[in-house]
């Protein structure tokens, strides 16, 4: 704690805000993307040598794709079910960050409408100010 208890003076709590339609897309492309670069191959490679145990064995993305090895489910409903479960995962977190916001100093960059290259720039303006 800071000062009186006013919380950390050392550090800056920056946030990146995505709209809920914007950022399901970019999950549902993202593990299209991953499976076209080889994501069902490794977890194979992992699961068949025994490499997959545990915790590991739970992992969003690994447990799913581990259902479809096992002939529980397809390739194609784990990878589904791997959209969905990665869209409730950043749903708990925008809730969990909604708690955040009032955080004195911090920052929160709308990233539908601000440049990703500028997001370096702000965050560096935002530690400066916090020096």
């Amino acid at each position: 704690m800071g000062p009186a208890g006013k919380g950390r003076t050392d550090c800056v709590l920056v946030g990146l805000e995505w709209p809920v339609e914007l950022l399901n897309r970019r999950i549902n492309a993202r593990v299209k993307d991953m499976a076209a670069r080889g994501l069902v191959d490794e977890v194979r490679h992992l699961w068949q040598t025994g490499k997959l145990v545990g915790q590991a064995r739970e992992a969003l993305g690994y447990k799913q794709l581990i259902d479809a090895l096992e002939g529980r489910c397809s390739v194609d409903d784990a990878l589904e079910q791997i959209k969905i479960d990665t869209r409730r995962l950043a749903k708990a977190q925008r809730t969990w960050m909604r708690r955040l916001r009032p955080t004195p100093g911090s920052v929160w960059i709308d990233a539908s409408t601000t440049p990703s290259d500028q997001w370096p720039a702000i965050v560096l303006q935002a530690c400066e100010r916090g020096t």
